[in-house]
């Protein structure tokens, strides 16, 4: 049989009233969860859930979907690097998180008294069978001038110019090996 190790399920911080920050599964909403404390925390709906963590500095990728959706980014009409007026607005794609797959399992499959007396077949499957976190790509809109954006790709600085937009700033901060390159027009 085929079994995921460690599927990925979004989690979601709750607080107890002692101070200490409980991280739930998606599945605990309007449940209780105990704390370390030993105090029973109410969860509350996973609407309610998903809500907070669109609002939490904890999650910027949820808040940068929501500002892509208002079309609030970019906020400005200067260039990031120059800080000179234009209206060209490059896409750059990063890669914060690419799911894992573990290797290929094995299943035994005892073929007849023959193998089970000397031994058994081992037949390996090719299928990852289980999976560790979630594919994070995000098309993030920047504001560059031709000349900072040929400057950019260049020098490889994506980076740097993109910690000048705040929330851009918290995901890199919470992703630091994301890997971003601006994306061919």
């Amino acid at each position: 049989m085929f079994r995921r190790k460690d599927t990925w399920i979004m989690e979601y911080p709750v607080s107890c009233i002692c101070g200490i920050t409980i991280h739930v599964p998606e599945g605990a909403g309007g449940t209780q969860a105990r704390c370390s404390c030993g105090r029973s925390v109410a969860v509350p709906r996973l609407s309610e859930l998903r809500e907070l963590a669109r609002r939490s500095p904890e999650f910027p990728e949820l808040i940068i979907e929501d500002l892509l959706k208002e079309g609030r980014l970019p906020a400005d009409s200067a260039c990031l690097r120059c800080g000179e007026e234009t209206d060209t607005i490059y896409s750059v794609l990063a890669e914060c998180e690419r799911a894992r797959y573990g290797p290929p399992g094995c299943m035994v499959l005892p073929i007849t008294w023959v193998t089970i007396l000397f031994g058994t077949v081992v037949y390996r499957v090719t299928k990852p069978v289980w999976l560790e976190g979630r594919d994070v790509l995000l098309r993030l809109p920047l504001r560059l001038c031709t000349g900072c954006a040929r400057w950019m790709c260049a020098a490889g600085a994506f980076k740097e110019v993109m910690r000048r937009v705040p929330v851009y700033k918290q995901l890199l901060q919470k992703y630091p090996a994301a890997k971003v390159s601006l994306e061919p027009k």
